[in-house]
């Protein structure tokens, strides 16, 4: 599959939602589709919401964008059609610097900590980048693969998500993941850091019995 095949069918799938960022960012001197929505391009399936990251623009420059809020980590997110899409900056992306990784894109797919995340098309060549999600899809596994680990709670809801959305196996790695964090659930103090994190934007709230079930089983 190219990259401009993936753009097309994405393109449509979401009523020129991509079309209409360019049109949008005129500023910016690349455009990342990243994660999920491209991810979704080869499972064949809609992509249910946009993150974008973006070289070449500050947050204020998102900021001033008509329509403009901050979404639930307080960063950038703007309207298209029957999307909210969440744009970052590529050196304000979280925990770049924290992580000592490049401000580039390569140091955002270095930052995801699923096979399954680590991809994303560029808006105006239409280039893919792609660090093992394609790999993850063709093999049917979530596997956990972290740059440094990071709230390894979270994480494995985080896996228990992406089991659910694709219905893939997990990798030995995302295995010992969960049953880390097995332990951990049974805090109360954790579990509702883990409830706060999964509840935010209200996408997941609905998953959290699944989710502690999951882990703890």
């Amino acid at each position: 599959m190219t990259g401009h095949e993936c753009y097309a069918w994405l393109n449509n799938c979401t009523q020129g939602a991509l079309t209409q960022l360019e049109d949008m960012l005129p500023k910016a001197t690349s455009i990342y589709l990243v994660g999920g929505a491209v991810r979704d391009f080869y499972l064949k399936r809609p992509p249910s919401d946009l993150d974008v990251t973006v070289e070449g623009m500050c947050g204020r420059d998102l900021e001033s964008i008509p329509g403009a809020k901050r979404n639930a980590f307080n960063g950038p997110v703007i309207p298209i059609g029957d999307y909210w899409v969440d744009i970052w900056p590529v050196p304000e992306t979280f925990f770049l610097k924290d992580y000592g990784l490049p401000f580039t894109i390569e140091g955002v797919l270095s930052r995801f900590v699923f096979n399954l995340e680590k991809i994303a098309l560029e808006l105006r060549s239409k280039n893919l980048i792609d660090r093992g999600c394609t790999t993850g899809i063709s093999h049917r596994v979530i596997n956990y693969e972290p740059h440094r680990p990071f709230k390894e709670p979270i994480q494995a809801a985080r896996c228990v998500i992406l089991k659910r959305k694709t219905n893939f196996s997990y990798s030995q790695t995302s295995r010992e993941l969960i049953l880390r964090s097995k332990t951990q659930y049974r805090n109360p103090k954790v579990w509702q850091e883990v409830v706060e994190f999964i509840s935010l934007g209200g996408k997941y709230h609905d998953l959290l019995e699944e989710i502690h079930e999951s882990v703890l089983s």
